[in-house]
């Protein structure tokens, strides 16, 4: 066995283990996830709400209150953040709240150019934050709240029930994909008694807020960063199964782009900054870097292609055997926990489901060199620009959808044709006996000389 044959084997080891270790913590997640039942019954009316917007249409603040009224109004004061607005679109807020009877208890606080979400509720933070004793919550414009916050908790982690306004596939895999994610989320607490805090729906009670700090504007996801802040000084991160917000997901593939993009820095960023912490929990940092199993998968083909180049074959009964207990023993379990999750949600037929969760895991296919970049980008402590997730109400004309997916088919077909390319030259190295690495070496320089003497 030649020395090309053992680190083309060690590397394929490496990605193979990279690649399924993954899908095998999430199906562990899933199993756990159906055991916790924890519900509140105590309610909370001593609330504060924050409902940070940034450029937001005005109908879209309007819906909102319309929607949330029944919470709202037993609250001690709703402040709607309002960030780059000009006086006349206020007056405007202010005189359809008024007109609608939806103004009791609204307080509007005006941010100036924010940079973030962060940076815009730790303005409104500063000047509400006393003495007294309260729970703040934070809701996103687009969520609606199914009832008041539990009582006798310091953090509290909402439950997400995704809804999509458009009648399309990848909509409706974002929903049920959600509900799958709230359960991997479940047997995260299950396991480790701590799970990420989501930016809508999140309950944090004054004294944490004095004890823990503010929001930190320096980080792209400043809601599970806070999550591990409030670990890091003794809080529990409580959650219920009927504490539930209603979130609108992305239902477009740019729109899902974005968010995995953003989500995706996120993680990355929290590695490096909180690494020599995170090391001591490996169940959290497990967590945080699942957005490591795409290149993994990605590397793991084109190794795969490579190793006829270097004459090396995995056995097909190993193959079979780590298809059967990987890849098909979690899509089998995984499938069995949507069957049970449709069933809770009064769908029908498990048919929908499927044709939407393949149209996720296909966007997810395409934009995984995408998310990679940005994961990496995060590590590194690259720049990067904070980009909304866009709340898309229609879908956009045809040729504005056929243009945002040109780059990304181009890319996967230019990696298909790569590796069809290997596998071809493997063979023709098997046939005629040729050295890869003298091949690639000679190719090389003589491509070298050739450039050198046509300069020359």
């Amino acid at each position: 066995m030649t020395y090309q044959q053992i680190l083309m084997i060690v590397l394929v080891s490496a990605l193979t283990a990279g690649t399924f270790i993954t899908p095998i913590f999430q199906t562990v997640l899933y199993s756990l996830g159906g055991k916790f039942k924890i519900e509140y019954r105590d309610h909370d009316i001593r609330t504060v709400f924050l409902v940070p917007v940034k450029s937001e249409p005005v109908e879209v603040i309007m819906n909102f209150f319309r929607r949330n009224r029944h919470v709202v109004s037993k609250s001690i004061a709703t402040f709607l953040i309002c960030d780059e607005y000009d006086t006349d679109i206020i007056e405007s807020i202010v005189h359809r709240l008024h007109v609608e009877g939806l103004s009791e208890n609204v307080v509007i606080f005006l941010s100036r150019s924010s940079k973030n979400k962060a940076q815009a509720l730790n303005k409104a933070l500063r000047a509400i934050i006393g003495e007294r004793s309260f729970k703040i919550v934070i809701v996103d414009i687009d969520s609606v709240m199914r009832d008041t916050a539990p009582a006798n908790c310091d953090v509290v982690s909402s439950r997400w029930r995704g809804y999509s306004r458009l009648r399309s596939l990848l909509g409706k895999g974002q929903e049920i994909g959600y509900l799958l994610f709230m359960r991997m989320l479940d047997g995260l607490y299950v396991l480790c008694g701590w799970r990420p805090t989501l930016g809508s729906g999140l309950v944090i009670s004054s004294m944490a807020l004095r004890d823990v700090g503010p929001f930190n504007d320096g980080v792209i996801l400043e809601d599970v960063e806070y999550s591990i802040r409030a670990l890091y000084r003794g809080y529990r991160i409580s959650t219920y199964r009927n504490y539930v917000v209603d979130v609108q997901v992305p239902a477009t593939y740019s729109a899902l782009l974005r968010q995995q993009v953003r989500w995706a820095y996120g993680a990355g960023e929290l590695l490096r900054k909180y690494f020599k912490y995170l090391i001591r929990r490996p169940i959290i940092s497990l967590y945080l870097m699942q957005y490591l199993s795409y290149p993994f998968q990605l590397f793991l083909a084109i190794a795969l292609y490579m190793c006829s180049i270097f004459h090396v074959y995995v056995p097909l009964p190993l193959q079979i055997i780590i298809l059967l207990l990987i890849v098909y023993t979690s899509s089998i379990y995984v499938v069995w926990c949507l069957k049970d999750i449709v069933r809770e949600s009064s769908i029908y037929s498990l048919k929908e489901p499927l044709l939407a969760l393949n149209r996720v895991n296909m966007a997810y296919a395409v934009m995984s060199p995408r998310i990679f970049t940005s994961f990496a980008s995060g590590v590194l402590g690259l720049p990067f620009r904070w980009i909304p997730t866009p709340k898309i109400e229609k879908l956009p004309p045809l040729r504005e959808r056929l243009r945002m997916y040109v780059i990304e088919i181009s890319l996967s077909v230019l990696l298909l044709s790569l590796a069809v390319l290997c596998l071809l030259m493997g063979r023709l190295f098997q046939l005629y006996m040729i050295d890869p690495v003298a091949f690639t070496i000679t190719y090389l320089w003589g491509t070298f000389r050739a450039v050198e003497r046509e300069l020359t």
